[in-house]
């Protein structure tokens, strides 16, 4: 869904000529993974004033919904975050979204 939106919502209304989302994993201190989408689209505040009435994607709600039951019921936890990726062009800011995965460091976890 975060894939889709981005290609939906961000780069459909984007002046950008190239349109651009770009997907990396990090891996960090081996108990925490950042899987980062990116675009160089219309941005999330440009988006959410574009559709009337503050919709939000139901993919989005679902993934959300699934974040909430997975992290009530593992040690590890997920977390999601979205920012702009450029203020320096307010037309066409761009959006990050973070997948976070953080492990247990509880033993036997």
């Amino acid at each position: 869904p975060i894939v889709e939106n981005a290609l939906r919502h961000g780069l459909s209304g984007s002046s950008q000529a190239l349109k651009k989302i770009e997907v990396t994993v990090e891996y960090l201190s081996g108990t925490t993974a950042i899987i980062r989408i990116s675009d160089n689209g219309i941005g999330i505040s440009n988006s959410m004033q574009a559709s009337a009435g503050g919709h939000q994607s139901v993919g989005l709600q679902l993934t959300q919904q699934r974040i909430r039951n997975f992290n009530d019921t593992h040690t590890e936890k997920i977390e999601l975050k979205f920012s702009e990726a450029n203020s320096a062009d307010p037309r066409n800011p761009g959006t990050i979204a973070e997948i976070i995965y953080r492990k247990s460091l509880k033993e036997g976890a």
